[in-house]
């Protein structure tokens, strides 16, 4: 029983080594590599949710997953001042297909299938394209990898220190309804360790600018706990304990990046409209 319980948090620390040092490098590496590790991962997320409810296998999963990827690859590409962003006008002949295949479609609730098609394109694919306005400047297409590894570490950081504190300081209930684990003074501890982080990145990288660091922990600490639950219904809704299984002891990708769901758009707003 032992060994069992020492083998999965093995395969448990395993795989989480080779996910962040995967995304990391990705990252780091330059803009294209960016681009293709969330670009992955979005397909995934979107797989997931489209899995979950109910429509895989038919025309709208493919519609859906197609949709999702040349939305996102589109705009990265637009940033990056390859391609003129009217051309994302193209979508359009893309909603139009899509309507006309709900129309002529012989499943029970064509346009619920439909519908339920947009709402991942929006839930699961729309805030990874929204990252792409954190690492990549929209006026210049200058890539930087610096806001990007700072959110992901601070989300991390967060979830961290969060689950540490909730575990020996918990006793106040955060959504007992949505994710009974989850508590008050576990989050505080999150919001409180993540900041430290900030902190300690405004001293030794001088050369970035403070109040985007501090918005980019704002997203990363408060905004990403209203995700996690947000994903957390979603699971209880379909009574499932994960979205996915990519990732051994981890869950799916949804798991992993429920943390970008809100907070990823609300950079992009930061970053696209407020800064600029």
């Amino acid at each position: 029983m032992a060994t069992s319980k020492f083998g999965n948090l093995g395969k448990r620390a395993a795989s989480g080594a080779v996910f962040v040092l995967f995304t990391m490098v990705c990252v780091w590496f330059n803009e294209f590599s960016f681009l293709f590790a969330f670009g992955l991962f979005m397909l995934g997320a979107l797989h997931e949710f489209y899995s979950l409810n109910g429509i895989k296998g038919s025309p709208f999963y493919i519609l859906g997953l197609t949709g999702g990827l040349a939305l996102y690859l589109f705009n990265g590409f637009a940033m990056l001042h390859f391609v003129e962003m009217k051309y994302m006008l193209f979508m359009l002949l893309w909603l139009i297909f899509s309507i006309i295949t709900a129309t002529f479609s012989g499943a029970k609730k064509p346009f619920a299938d439909l519908g339920t098609m947009f709402l991942g394109i929006v839930y699961a694919a729309f805030p990874f394209l929204a990252l792409q306005y954190v690492g990549i400047e929209y006026r210049t297409g200058n890539y930087n990898f610096f806001p990007v590894i700072l959110f992901l570490i601070l989300v991390w950081a967060n979830d961290s220190f969060a689950y540490l504190t909730g575990k020996f300081f918990g006793r106040t209930p955060l959504a007992k309804n949505i994710s009974p684990g989850k508590t008050w003074e576990g989050s505080v501890g999150g919001f409180v360790g993540s900041l430290l982080i900030v902190l300690g990145a405004t001293q030794l990288f001088t050369d970035q600018n403070p109040v985007d660091m501090f918005v980019i922990w704002f997203g990363a600490s408060v905004l990403a706990v209203i995700g996690d639950l947000s994903e957390s219904r979603i699971k209880r809704t379909f009574h499932v304990k994960n979205s996915g299984s990519f990732m051994p002891g981890h869950g799916g990708f949804l798991d992993r990046f429920d943390s970008l769901l809100l907070s990823a758009p609300f950079l992009m707003v930061y970053f696209l409209l407020i800064k600029a």
